[in-house]
């Protein structure tokens, strides 16, 4: 979120380089809302569905969440994608288009992560893996809160970029759109995968984002109490795709979450916040999807 084929060239967690590009097998807080799931004590996924069947799923609009393409020659049935930094813009994206708005807020935007004018010394804390992505972002929610008189936590800047300044047309990437619509298109299952959802937005957020309704599954690790990159939260998500590991395609802008997700045996890309497209171009070559149409010939 909110500041990138099988393995080839390895990819070293929190380098910053963000080059979209597989990785090597690797890798492996959650906040309120662990109903739902109990961790297996053969560290299995351990997630136990609602009465009905839909614990943790967010149903396509169309009705068809869950349903498995037939298994033909092609060697994937799903994309499953994170949602901050790669279905929507960063929040290191959104925060510059404020700057005008808001003058206030000039000093903190030349801080943000790899893409700010000046160096991001706690973001490079947090790609060293010194401390979390949740405690990197409640602590610049507090620096934004105090620009404005008020004390913010990671809601608060949310509701205030997401929610009041920034619509999701802004903010969903036409490149992460484009790519949902062409695979459901194909046949393919969708999903989204974020360790964040529930902790960063309110339910009412939450049900008002078009995409995630699109998406065949969602799974939230601030819901399901497992985060990436636990194998587990990965395992759990091919199940409720209804398929293999091994068959689902994945995308994240965190190195050790892309990691996580070949580990487990997944298709994994890592999107670079300089390069979104790159990453995207992978998925769709490899899922044998058509280029992206601002990259088809004239």
């Amino acid at each position: 979120m909110p500041g990138q084929a099988p393995a080839a060239s390895a990819v070293p967690a929190g380098d910053g380089d963000g080059a979209a590009r597989p990785v090597p097998a690797g890798g492996g807080v959650a906040d309120a809302g662990t109903a739902g799931v109990v961790p297996a004590d053969d560290g299995t996924a351990g997630v136990v569905p609602a009465d009905d069947g839909t614990a943790g799923v967010m149903p396509a609009d169309d009705g068809t969440a869950g349903v498995v393409p037939a298994r033909d020659a092609r060697p994937f049935d799903a994309l499953l994608l994170d949602y901050g930094g790669v279905v929507s813009r960063s929040t290191f994206e959104l925060l510059p288009l404020l700057g005008e708005r808001h003058p206030q807020v000039r000093g903190l935007l030349r801080r943000r992560g790899t893409l700010g004018a000046e160096h991001d010394d706690l973001w490079a804390r947090m790609t060293r893996r010194e401390i979390s992505e949740r405690e990197y972002w409640s602590r610049r929610a507090a620096e934004f809160g105090r620009a404005f008189g008020a004390e913010w936590d990671v809601r608060d800047l949310m509701a205030w970029l997401e929610d009041g300044e920034i619509s999701e047309a802004e903010r969903v990437r036409p490149e992460a759109a484009e790519l949902v619509t062409d695979a459901r298109s194909a046949g393919l299952l969708v999903g989204v995968l974020s360790n964040d959802l529930a902790a960063f937005h309110d339910e009412d957020w939450l049900e008002r984002q078009q995409l995630l309704r699109q998406a065949d599954v969602v799974v939230d690790g601030s819901v399901t109490g497992v985060l990436k990159p636990d194998p587990r939260i990965y395992l759990a998500a091919a199940a409720r795709l209804g398929t293999a590991p091994e068959r689902v395609v994945f995308v994240d802008d965190i190195p050790w979450n892309v990691a996580g997700a070949e580990a487990v045996g997944m298709t994994a890309y890592l999107l670079d916040l300089a390069d979104p497209a790159a990453a995207f171009g992978l998925a769709r070559k490899v899922l044998g999807l058509p280029p992206a149409l601002a990259t088809r010939p004239s």
